[in-house]
């Protein structure tokens, strides 16, 4: 996937605003700044969502129509991660040549966070429409329960087999992220959030983790991992109190799960966390925001192309703040093991 080739004509530009953004303020958000975005991008479209997954059906027609040679999202993550699965077509990418490009309105998005830190003079090169091709990452919800772990190459061919034979066989469903991916304790506090008036920012982010840390259990899981196509794949098992796949650094309000990531590296940063007594998860909890995640008790960073999780219970799951359909939808079969890959 990519971001922001320079070229000679001006480009055609579509904004898709979320109104909802900034705790239902994005319009007006998006109106205090309209005039700063007319004098540096001069001309361009704006449509304003009318619900959930309007962003995608919007970015699909465009492209599909190629009506547009740039296409930005202004809202928060959720708006970001709707915009870049409209870019696909089930497993197919819809152009090559449109852009992705994104807006801050002052929703503490936590991609615009990473972003800002990876790019020098992103602004510009969002006027100039210069990109860079950049990672994303995929997770597929699979419909059985266990793998055993390849220990030799023949083991790891059959591993690979039966995924490519489940994928063929069945529908699996299949979503996209561009930041972070989250199973577990996360998935929880999302869900706390989209039931709570207490939804935005870093301090409801805060509140709505210590709130579920106490509630939630961990799941015995296990998290099998591999670096690339060639290498062996790894395995973390036990109880599992929460996973990140971060293909982005921050979640969460501007909490650094993952300061070694990049965007165009090719692989995941893995945050692996395990259970902790709960006086040394609160005390650890200040390293959330300074990116020491490792002094975290029970937390094990791992780099990886693919991260498999198999958990013996069904965990909640998101992806960019967006809830997972665990429990199937659409004809496909409920999930049991999550397959995170990183779609360069």
């Amino acid at each position: 996937m990519f971001f922001f080739r320079k070229k000679p004509s001006q480009p055609r530009r579509l904004i898709i605003l979320n109104p909802a953004a900034r705790r239902g303020d994005g319009l007006f958000e998006f109106e205090k700044v309209k005039s700063a975005l007319r004098e540096k991008l001069t001309d361009f479209d704006l449509y304003i969502t009318r619900g959930p997954q309007d962003a995608s059906h919007r970015t699909r027609e465009a492209l599909l129509g190629r009506t547009h040679d740039q296409i930005i999202a202004a809202g928060g993550d959720g708006t970001i991660n709707e915009v870049l699965n409209g870019y696909f077509d089930g497993n197919r990418l819809l152009s090559r040549k449109v852009p992705l490009g994104v807006i801050d309105l002052n929703s503490e998005a936590d991609f615009i966070r990473t972003l800002s830190e990876l790019s020098d003079g992103y602004d510009v090169a969002l006027q100039q429409n210069r990109w860079i091709w950049a990672d994303i990452g995929q997770v597929e919800l699979l419909p059985i329960l266990d793998l055993p772990l390849p220990t030799n190459s023949k083991q790891r061919k059959e591993f690979e087999r039966t995924i490519r034979n489940l994928k063929k066989e069945m529908q699996i469903q299949r979503r996209l992220f561009i930041n972070i991916a989250s199973s577990g304790l996360s998935g929880h506090i999302v869900r706390s959030l989209f039931r709570s008036r207490l939804q935005s920012g870093a301090f409801a982010y805060y509140y709505h983790s210590l709130k579920a840390f106490l509630s939630h259990k961990s799941t015995t899981a296990r998290v099998l991992y591999c670096r690339d196509e060639k290498s062996p794949w790894e395995e973390l098992s036990g109880p599992l109190l929460n996973l990140f796949v971060c293909n982005g650094r921050y979640n969460g309000g501007g909490m650094l799960w993952a300061p070694p990531a990049y965007l165009d590296d090719g692989y995941f940063h893995g945050v692996h966390m395990t259970p902790a007594p709960a006086y040394k998860m609160v005390w650890g909890s200040r390293h959330f925001y300074d990116g020491l995640v490792d002094e975290i008790p029970g937390v094990q960073s791992f780099q990886a192309k693919r991260i498999l999780l198999i958990p013996t219970i069904t965990m909640d799951s998101e992806t960019d703040g967006e809830i997972l359909p665990m429990m199937g939808v659409e004809g496909a079969p409920a999930a049991r093991m999550l397959l995170f890959s990183v779609v360069p």
